[in-house]
């Protein structure tokens, strides 16, 4: 097990809890800004069609996140009990559990999300001539969400264990890579544009 790196029945509570939650202040605001570099790139690549499209889907993929982070959290707790009471098969086996919860969910999730996006896009009366753009987008995102219930599980399991600073880390190199890749699969994308369902 790695060793915690903040113990925080010592010392002051307050400096503890700062230097611990920033991190993880920086990590949300990160994660928040991917979606927010996406739009960037497609308004000034694509048009306001296309940075509408996105806007749109970004609604039902930050609901989605939402639900995620939520599961995340109830997991965060549990862990973290467990490592603070020292209960290391009990950790291992409620790791155990959420490894098994959280893949099967994202699975699901991504189907659904993936097979629906189009009904999806209906229910929130997206305009004719954004439709099939979202539906791409939103299919992409939903292809890839394992990795995103993936992260944001590692960094629950790193945050129970005491390290707010590796998941910082996981989520700044993940932004700069779509910062220099955005504009490459984009310009791919003017070439391809043929939705995927």
């Amino acid at each position: 097990m790695p060793k915690q790196l903040h113990d925080f029945t010592k010392g002051n509570i307050l400096q503890q809890l700062i230097v611990f939650s920033g991190p993880i202040i920086l990590a949300n605001f990160l994660q928040s800004s991917y979606q927010f570099v996406d739009m960037l790139w497609v308004g000034n690549l694509l048009g306001d069609h296309s940075l509408g499209a996105v806007a749109i889907s970004s609604t039902i993929l930050f609901t989605t996140l939402s639900f995620c982070i939520g599961i995340n959290n109830a997991s965060l707790t549990i862990l973290s009990q467990q490592k603070g009471r020292g209960d290391y098969d009990g950790l291992k086996r409620y790791l155990n559990g959420f490894v098994v919860v959280l893949g099967s969910l994202s699975i699901f999730l991504g189907s659904l999300g993936y097979f629906f996006s189009e009904e999806l896009l209906n229910f929130m009366n997206t305009p004719l001539e954004m439709k099939r753009e979202a539906m791409l987008y939103l299919q992409i995102n939903f292809l890839g969400i394992l990795f995103l219930f993936g992260y944001n599980f590692i960094s629950t399991i790193m945050r129970a264990l005491g390290d707010s600073k590796t998941p910082l880390k996981i989520v700044a190199l993940a932004v700069s890579l779509n910062i220099f890749f955005d504009p490459i699969f984009i310009g791919d994308g003017r070439k391809t544009p043929t939705p995927l369902g």
